[in-house]
């Protein structure tokens, strides 16, 4: 499997991508995920639907330690696109323990992922 090259063949999302029947990368996925991995900044674009999420989710789950705060700050345009990213995050990190990706009240349209790193990680 792909994913297990990009991913490590220990990382837990290894399971929930399996699960998904996701099968090969996308494009922004392969050239995403290793420099996400390494802690590279990462700006890129790509269509509706093409794996953005999981790009920038394997770093922040990966990174993530337990008992650390708010680590990862996700900025969506709409409260809407901010719950799917939310759920998407659920259930990419669902065999990871400790991770709570969670959506503030409506006045608030971020997304902030609870759970663990030393530093607030930005994602535009």
């Amino acid at each position: 499997m792909e994913f297990e090259k990009l991913l490590g063949k220990e990382n837990p999302m290894l399971k929930s991508i399996r699960d998904r029947g996701f099968k090969v990368p996308s494009e922004i996925q392969k050239k995403s995920i290793p420099a996400i991995l390494e802690g590279k900044d990462v700006v890129a674009g790509a269509s509706t639907g093409s794996g953005k999420t999981l790009g920038f989710a394997a770093g922040l789950i990966k990174n993530t330690e337990k008992d650390g705060g708010i680590q990862g700050l996700i900025l969506t345009p709409t409260r809407e696109l901010a719950e799917q990213v939310a759920d998407e995050l659920r259930d990419f990190a669902r065999y990871v323990a400790d991770i709570h990706p969670a959506v503030p009240p409506p006045i608030i349209t971020i997304l902030l992922i609870f759970s663990c790193v030393l530093s607030i990680t930005l994602f535009l």
